[in-house]
């Protein structure tokens, strides 16, 4: 948020009306000097990042909600503003914050950073900041915000690979025998349109394979994370991890990716469809007080998720009352 300085305002009062520390403001606002700022001034207020919402229900306590989604008091009280804790009343919407795990330190945003930026600052690789914060598209960082820094894991290995250099009498049925590569991917990886079409000399890109029994894929043309994930009925962000792989784009053709709890053979390609049906009718639904992406995805047998990507919007903030979302087909869900 922005706070436009007052007179006789302090760094040390302004950072204790909105819970933040002095630091945190003045990072967030590149200030080297805290004693020095003007009236009319404009403040960046580092926020904490919003994970759900909560409607008050008979009975609940603060103390209650906090310890339920592991949240401290004070970051319940700093995020809504609440003047009393014991004031709570029922059918209150209360936002509740991203749990802050103990391996885990603060990052303000600085202008221009992207979360490439961030993670090349602090060793973490992308997938590890969009899971701790709970974000859902980049565009959604803004100066000031706090993010939570997971501790950065091992530098993987670089990924092994291996060449190959054609000899005279060579096929690529041979070569296959001998690498244990098939010719199919033998010739995908290397651009081979006729498997007799091989010359002395040749450098043939031959991935190393993993241990007899270990379900594995090597990298195509044009695949990529997502498609190779829904060939064996994997999520792409597990399969990621699996292979100690930081962003979505590092794919290189050639490349070995171990299958975590593989579906068997991955699904052929499908047949060409016929020409598609026309679009259905867009629906939209107009924001209600107190309603959230959740509580009005189940009225379409859709995620929450999928509504707010569908829209454009981070799941963690609740819709504004008044705005108008679209809802997505039902095959898409």
């Amino acid at each position: 948020m922005i706070y436009v300085v007052q007179p006789n305002d302090t760094l040390y009062g302004i950072a204790a009306k909105y819970g933040v520390t002095v630091q945190a403001i003045m990072e967030a606002n590149g200030i080297t000097n805290q004693d020095y700022i003007v009236v009319g001034q404009k403040l960046y207020i580092p926020t904490i990042g919003v994970a759900d919402t909560y409607i008050v229900q008979p009975g609940d306590t603060l103390n209650d909600i906090a310890a339920a989604y592991n949240v401290s008091i004070s970051d319940l009280i700093r995020l809504n503003n609440l003047q009393d804790p014991n004031m709570l009343y029922v059918g209150q919407m209360l936002k509740i914050p991203l749990p802050m795990q103990p391996d885990m330190e603060t990052y303000v945003v600085q202008p221009g950073d992207s979360l490439y930026m961030i993670s090349q600052k602090t060793g973490v690789p992308i997938i590890d900041l969009i899971e701790a914060n709970n974000i859902t598209e980049e565009s959604y960082l803004y100066v000031g915000q706090i993010l939570y820094i997971p501790k950065a894991p091992p530098a993987p290995e670089e990924p092994v690979t291996g060449t190959y250099v054609v000899k005279s009498g060579d096929t690529l049925n041979a070569i296959s025998q001998r690498s244990g590569v098939s010719v199919e991917d033998l010739m995908a990886i290397n651009n081979i349109s006729d498997p007799n079409m091989i010359y002395v000399g040749q450098v043939l890109l031959v991935p190393v394979l993993p241990e007899p029994g270990v379900a594995y894929h090597i990298v195509k043309p044009r695949e990529t994370i997502w498609r190779i994930a829904r060939m064996y009925g994997v999520r792409a962000r597990r399969l990621m991890r699996y292979n100690n792989i930081t962003a979505p784009w590092d794919l290189y053709v050639g490349q070995v990716l171990l299958i975590p709890e593989a579906m068997g053979e991955p699904e052929p390609e499908p047949e060409p469809e016929p020409e598609p049906e026309p679009e259905p009718e867009e629906v939209y639904h107009t924001v209600m007080e107190g309603e959230t992406f959740r509580t009005i995805a189940k009225q379409y047998g859709i995620t929450g998720r999928e509504l707010a990507d569908y829209n454009g919007m981070q799941l963690g903030r609740t819709p504004e009352p008044g705005t108008v979302l679209k809802i997505p087909p039902a095959s898409m869900s």
